[in-house]
């Protein structure tokens, strides 16, 4: 019997948080938690949020405050501690390229880092959404718009206003403390759910 592929399920809350943090972040590296559960087999993210205290640059991103970050990581274990079945489950990331770069998902040093996450938040493994975007200019005027193409194993969104868009291509991976997997990222409409669900 074959096994079923994992996914990673998202809803359009999470992206659409994701996304909107990727612009406002500009040239800089975007960061944030993922809350979402595990269902059949497959990982759902129902809604991402930044790190607000985060410290980040062209090509790098990192806890900023630390102590922020431990209240946060307490909190997580309280609600899983209490029987909440959404959590954090990962985190998301982004790196900005120029025209002429080629994209690239995940790299070791982010491995590294997202592993260090897994080791003091007590995971066994964790989702991982990692985008890869570019900035581009539009000269023929185009009217405002958005676009979700859905590949094989990733999402891409372009969103376009007037002569200025952004091209965000998003790829999911489950990290464990010795492997790293790419699994599918398809969006999904997901119910609304208490806390305590």
């Amino acid at each position: 019997m074959n096994k079923l592929e994992e996914t990673v399920e998202i809803s359009g809350a999470a992206l659409y948080n994701i996304v909107r943090h990727i612009i406002e972040k500009r040239s800089r590296e975007a960061i944030g938690d993922l809350i979402g559960k595990k269902s059949n087999g497959n990982y759902l993210i129902g809604n991402a949020y930044p790190w607000v205290s985060a410290k980040t640059d062209y090509s790098n991103a990192g806890y900023g405050d630390h102590v922020a970050r431990r209240w946060i990581i307490d909190m997580d274990k309280t609600l899983k501690f209490s029987g909440s079945r959404w959590s954090t489950v990962g985190q998301y990331h982004n790196a900005h390229y120029k025209k002429f770069e080629k994209r690239e998902y995940i790299w070791q040093p982010d491995i590294d880092f997202f592993r260090g996450i897994m080791t003091s938040t007590e995971m066994e493994e964790s989702i991982q959404i990692v985008g890869a975007s570019r900035t581009k200019k539009y000269d023929n005027g185009n009217k405002p718009k958005r676009t979700t193409i859905h590949y094989a194993k990733k999402l891409r969104i372009h969103i376009i206003n007037e002569n200025r868009g952004h091209d965000i291509i998003l790829a999911s991976y489950k990290l464990t403390h010795d492997n790293i997997e790419e699994l599918p990222l398809k969006r999904r409409k997901l119910k609304v759910v208490r806390i305590n669900d």
